[in-house]
C-alpha cells in the first residue's frame, strides 16, 4: 500500500509542477486537466491568482468527480466510457519495423 500511495502522490506532484511550469512559461491560455483529484486544487488556485487570464477546465473520467475541482476550475465536463472506448488505439499497435505493443489487460 505504501508504494501505491507514494506513486500516486508523485503523480500529483508531477502534474502540479507541469501545470505551474507551463503557466509560468506561457505555454497555454487554456488547459484541460483530466483528473478528479482534489489534490490539484492548490496549483489551480495559484495559477488563477498569478495569471488571471489563463483558464483551466477539468475533464472528469467516467464515474469520477470532484466538487472542489468543479468550484476551482473555470469549467468542467465528463468523459464518457464510450469516448474512452472509441479513442483507444488498435490492440496491438504494430510499428513499421514489425514490433507489436499490446495494451494492458486491465484496459480492455
Amino acid at each position: 500500500m505504501f508504494g501505491k500511495c507514494r506513486r500516486r502522490k508523485r503523480t500529483d506532484v508531477n502534474i502540479a509542477t507541469s501545470l505551474l511550469g507551463d503557466a509560468y512559461e506561457n505555454r497555454f491560455d487554456r488547459a484541460i486537466l483530466v483528473s478528479a483529484d482534489s489534490d490539484l486544487v492548490p496549483p489551480i488556485d495559484k495559477i488563477r491568482a498569478l495569471w488571471p487570464g489563463k483558464r483551466i477546465v477539468a475533464a472528469f473520467p467516467p464515474r469520477r468527480t470532484s466538487k472542489h475541482l468543479q468550484q476551482m476550475a473555470h469549467g468542467f465536463f465528463y468523459i464518457s466510457e464510450r469516448t474512452i472506448r472509441v479513442s483507444q488505439l488498435p490492440n496491438p499497435v504494430q510499428t513499421p519495423d514489425g514490433r507489436q505493443f499490446w495494451r494492458p489487460t486491465e484496459w480492455k
